[in-house]
This record gives structure tokens, sequence and C-alpha cells, in this order.
């Protein structure tokens, strides 16, 4: 405020019109001659003088009251506020008392600067006080600066953190906080039911950059609809392949969640009822042997699943189930045809494995057993006991070279066409033992012969 301000505020007081009127009676009475005696009988009160002492205090009073005010106003205009710092005094017990001072300044030469301080002191009970600063600052001179300084202290001890502002003032040390957004990919597509076979356009993007290339990648998807991913245009087709529920599980780079294509395809549901397959040697099997029957989901030909049953298990057979290899042992015990049923999990029905069990067969020999001279030669006719034209495969064994001499041979079966035959000489007079074997035979034949002198 200029000089001419305050004095212009001087102009707006006014009296009344009684008190204007008493203070010109009394200032245009004649004075009142002084009486000289020699003895005061008492004391005369003078109104006038009175009157006149009241009106000029008075007149001081409003004069200094208002130069003042003025002067003050004046002063604080011109100055900046300087955020003062908060004394912390000592309080007396049972007692509760809050102090809250807010003042704000604005300049605006050269640099703009703005400062806001809020100070709360509050003190319950015994010694304890709290006290709580908050301060803010900004410059906007190519500079921006927030502080937030919170303190507690007790007793007569304040401690504040604190920087230099560009006037010198002491201000609080700044802090940053950082804040991350979590997002999940946007999807907008038609939510109406599908038909089979019907494919869908469904868009998607960042939920703040609409339009600009998001690299994304599916987590799931239903069996029922297949789907494919055109980067070029931030675009999913989904094409409904199954009457059903069918959900897609999107994921965004650097998405916080996941998002989800929900659509329904309507149509007929069909619920398939699967058969259990078996791969297994259908060959016929020895008694002893042991042969592996593995067993499978149709649609899942290469994952090992469980098995809920095996049952109607013939008497000729034994089996031991291992679902960590998807297999049923099973080991020949008799001749005869043999059979199991084998149920996988998640097929409604089972199937049948067959199998045929070999009875124990050993080679056909047909010769004259009576007793050998010293220089004969006796043939020994062999065959396979269900090929008898067959005399292939056949091994000799605990052959006395001292008592004979026996080769097998094919020549004399060329010419009879009756099977294979062993030769055999004596050439010392003994008893004579050999054991013949032939290919896919279990047993073994002997033959026993006496050599005389």
């Amino acid at each position: 405020m200029t000089r001419k301000g305050i004095w212009n505020r001087f102009d707006h007081i006014k009296c009344s019109d009684t008190f204007c009127q008493k203070m010109e009676r009394m200032l245009s009475a004649p004075p009142v001659p002084d009486a000289e005696e020699d003895s005061v009988g008492g004391v005369m009160q003078i109104s006038e003088n009175k009157y006149r002492w009241i009106a000029s205090a008075a007149a001081v009073i409003i004069l200094l009251v208002g130069a003042g005010s003025g002067i003050m106003h004046y002063h604080r205009m011109q100055q900046p506020v300087v955020p003062m710092p908060l004394e912390t005094t000592d309080t007396q017990a049972s007692t509760a008392w809050t102090e809250s001072t807010t003042a704000t300044q604005t300049a605006v030469s050269g640099d703009m600067q703005t400062e806001s301080t809020t100070a709360t002191q509050t003190a319950v009970s015994g010694d304890m006080q709290t006290e709580s600063t908050t301060a803010t600052q900004t410059a906007v001179s190519g500079e921006t600066a927030t502080d937030t300084t919170t303190t507690t202290t007790a007793t007569g001890t304040q401690t504040v953190p604190a920087g230099t502002g560009h006037d010198g003032t002491t201000m609080p040390e700044s802090t940053t906080t950082t804040m991350h957004h979590d997002w999940a990919v946007i999807l907008d597509y038609d939510r109406s039911a599908m038909e089979i076979g019907e494919t869908r356009e469904v868009e998607y993007y960042h939920p703040w950059y609409r339009g600009e290339p998001l690299e994304i990648s599916i987590i799931s998807c239903s069996d029922n609809v297949s789907y494919e991913i055109d980067e070029s245009n931030n675009r999913i087709y989904v094409t409904a392949l199954a009457a059903g529920d069918a959900s897609v599980c999107v994921r965004g780079r650097g998405a916080m969640f996941d998002s989800y294509i929900s659509l329904h395809v309507e149509g007929e549901i069909v619920i398939p009822d699967y058969g259990t397959m078996l791969e297994y040697d259908t060959s016929p099997m020895k008694i002893g042997e042991t042969r592996a029957i593995r067993y499978y989901h149709p649609q899942k030909p290469y994952e090992i699943v469980g098995c809920w049953t095996v049952s109607e298990v013939s008497s000729n057979i034994s089996y031991y189930l291992d679902e960590e290899r998807g297999c049923v042992y099973v080991t020949a015990l008799a001749a005869g045809d043999a059979s199991l049923y084998i149920g996988a999990d998640g097929c409604a029905f089972g199937a049948y494995a067959r199998l045929t069990v070999k009875p124990d067969l050993a080679p056909v020999l047909e010769y004259d057993s009576s007793p050998m001279k010293i220089g004969e030669t006796r043939f020994i006719r062999y065959y396979h006991p269900e090929r008898p034209q067959s005399y292939e495969g056949c091994y000799l064994q605990g052959e006395d070279y001292d008592l004979i001499e026996c080769w097998a041979s094919d020549q004399y079966g060329n010419v009879l066409q009756d099977g294979g035959y062993i030769c055999i000489t004596a050439l010392a007079p003994g008893e004579v033992e050999l054991i013949i074997r032939m290919d896919d035979c279990t047993l073994s034949s002997t033959i026993r012969l006496t050599i005389s002198s």
C-alpha cells in the first residue's frame, strides 16, 4: 500500500453529529477566570476541561490505531513470507491444546514462487508433544520441487531434516515416489453365441495405446475352438469347432494380469465313448514266455494313461499291471487259447487281448532201437511234430566219438522225401545216448542204442 492510500483511510473516519456539536460548544465557550482565594473550601470539578481531554485522547487513539494498521499491512505486502520453524514449549500436566498456522505468499517478480506451510502442534497430558509439518514449494522459473517432511518430537526437542531453498530459506529434504501401473490386455469382440465353423474377430490392445503394436501370447485354449493371431493389425481370429463353452487365455508382454476370450458355441454336445486300444504281438506263445501288451487312449496314442480294469483272464496265463509304463505283462502257463479284458482310463469301453499258447513240443524220432553190431550203419528219421515235412534246425548233443560216428543229413530225405535223417555208424561196443533238439520245439528227444561186440 502506498503512503497516499494510508492517508485515504483517515478520510473515511467520521464523528457523529452529537459529538461534533458538543465539541464545538466546548471549544467556543469563554474561558473561566481564575479567582484567587486565601483558602479553598472545596474541590470544584470543571466539566469543560474533562470533555476536552477525552476528545483529544480519542482522536489520538484512532489516529495511532489507523496508522499502525496501515503501516503493518504495507510492510507485510512488501516482505516475503518465510516459513517459521515451530518452537516446542513445555506443557503442564492434564493440558491439551492445538495450534494451527497457515501462511501463503505469491510473488511475481523475476522468478515466480509459491510457498505453502502448514503446521499443526498437539500436546496431550504430561510432557508429551507431537508436531507435524508439511511444506510445499513450487518454482515456475525452469525449476520445480516438491518436498514433504513429517517430524515427531517430545519435550522441547525438534528434528527437521532440511535443505536450502532459492532464497536461502531452510527447506525439508525432497523425496521421490515411483508409481507402477498394473494392467491387462483389452479384448474387444462380439460376445454373442457362435455357430460351429464360424470365425470371429477379436481385437487386442494396450489400455492406453490402442492401435499400437502389442506382443501377446496364448496361454491356454479350449479344445472346441482354434485360433490364429494376426500381429499386423492386433487381431485374433477364433474358429468354433464343436458345441460348448470356450475360453482363450491371452497374456500381454509386461502385463500383470491375464485376459480371457469367453464364447459359447451353439449345437448339440456329443460326448464320445472311446474304446481302449491295445498293441501286442499276436503270434503263438511258448509255455513260460512273457509278453507285453500296451494299452492307450485312442485320442492320446503317445501318452501313458492309467488302467481301470484287467479282468476275464484265462486260467492258462497270468498277468502283471505296470501303469507307469502303460503295459500289462502276460505269462503263458499252459497250452491253449487265452484272453484278458483291459480298460484304459478315459475310455468307456475296454478291449480283449487274445493269445495262443503252444504246447510243449519235442522232435519226433523214428528208428530201429535193436542192438547194433560193430561197423553197422543205421538211419534215424526226425521231424517237427506239427510239420512232418520240416526237418530244418536239428541239433545233436552228447555224441560219443569213441563208440559211434554220426552226422545229420538231408540227402536221404531228398531221395525218400519224408524228412531228415541222422546217420550213425557203430565203432565199438557200449551204450549210446544222443539228445536231439529242433527249432520251435520246447522239449528235446533222446536216441538210445546198444552196440554189441
